[in-house]
């Protein structure tokens, strides 16, 4: 990783937030620990550029940076893009207890763009969570 890549991470790991711009290209997939509990009132800002051509892609919030075992993942959230005869939808669901739950589709416009920035915003409250 580069001694930029590096030193931006390096600053979000000590402040447990990140408000500057990351002027470099991470590798992907990335994972970043947070080392506080994610409480009421939190926020994830996720900011990208997708690919000219995308099919797909995921985010997922999960509770370990390991692939095995599987970890849990509270949210996984995956849109897809209009592909052959298939529509755009954002795909939403949740790893618990060994399996896949119940899958939320929503179809129809997405607003990211091939080739654009999006920004995802991810927000805890008591009664629900908003993205």
């Amino acid at each position: 990783m580069s001694d930029d890549k590096q030193g931006a991470l390096e600053r979000f790991r000590q402040n447990d937030y990140y408000d500057e711009k990351i002027d470099v290209i991470l590798n992907i997939p990335l994972t970043i620990s947070m080392s506080q509990e994610f409480h009421h009132g939190a926020r994830i800002f996720i900011k990208g550029r997708l690919k000219l051509l995308p099919h797909s892609f995921y985010i997922n919030l999960q509770k370990s940076s390991l692939l095995y075992p599987h970890p849990e993942i509270p949210l996984h959230l995956n849109p897809r893009f209009q592909y052959g005869i298939r529509s755009s939808c954002v795909v939403m669901n949740c790893w618990t207890e060994g399996a896949w739950g119940r899958e939320e589709r929503h179809n129809g416009y997405l607003s990211w763009a091939p080739g654009r920035e999006f920004l995802l915003t991810y927000r805890y409250n008591v009664e629900m969570t908003v993205i």
